[in-house]
């Protein structure tokens, strides 16, 4: 398992709880290896839309590693080499209902306003 550069050593999984739904959705993706020198190979993971558009309750991440028949060992089976770091992770926020109709009732304020004071006296 440790001296097969450039193969996967194990698996990031992310398991979300979805709002409505009756069983997780879940994604995963392969660690890339390592470099013949023995370092990292570090990766980027954009979620496809599908996944990235859910109303998620909770979210499970774990990772798992490989053995040498590639069976994904995690917990105490992995020796402590099922670890993993994330970094630079980017959310998006999604306005509620209320931000909604507070900027469209400002918005339509404005809009008398400015017309009340464009009407002759």
């Amino acid at each position: 398992m440790y001296d097969l550069p450039n193969l996967s050593y194990g698996q990031l999984v992310l398991s979300a709880t979805v709002a409505g739904a009756a069983s997780p959705v879940t994604r995963s993706l392969n660690f890339p290896g390592q470099f013949l020198d023995g370092n990292f190979v570090f990766d980027t993971w954009t979620l496809d839309s599908s996944f990235a558009g859910l109303q998620i309750t909770s979210l499970n991440i774990s990772a798992c590693a490989f053995d040498a028949a590639m069976n994904c060992l995690n917990g105490a089976d992995s020796y402590g080499l099922a670890q993993f770091a994330i970094d630079n992770v980017m959310l998006s926020a999604v306005p509620e209902p209320q931000t909604w109709a507070m900027l469209a009732a400002g918005a339509a304020l404005l809009g008398a306003r400015r017309r009340r004071q464009g009407e002759p006296a």
